[in-house]
């Protein structure tokens, strides 16, 4: 099984097949775990990346995780992970096509 900690757009059906592909599993093993990071820009900052980080930790162990598009709360995310000793994969999407759509750019 492939769980993936989700913090950015929800994966679209291609995104999960190259996953999928790339990861050398088949599609029914993969599994999605959607943990959408919205912050207050205008609320303490330090509780809700603390709290965002419990809610990470809760989901341990994933094999990948796509990370939250804010760059900081990205790079609390990935230190705070570092500091446990847990170091997952790093799904990286780009978006293309008009509608606008997500695939995977980058198993990293």
């Amino acid at each position: 099984m492939v769980k993936i900690l989700n913090m950015s757009h929800p994966l679209s059906s291609e995104a999960k097949e190259q996953i999928a592909s790339l990861s050398g599993t088949t599609l029914s093993n993969v599994v999605e775990i959607i943990l959408p990071v919205q912050l207050d820009m205008d609320g303490d900052i330090s509780k809700q990346l603390a709290d965002l980080y419990q809610e990470v930790k809760a989901e341990i162990p994933f094999g990948f995780y796509v990370p939250p598009a804010l760059s900081f709360a990205s790079a609390y995310v990935a230190k705070s992970l570092a500091n446990g000793a847990f170091a997952p994969g790093m799904i990286v999407l780009k978006g293309v096509g008009v509608p606008r759509r997500f695939v995977v750019a980058e198993i990293v």
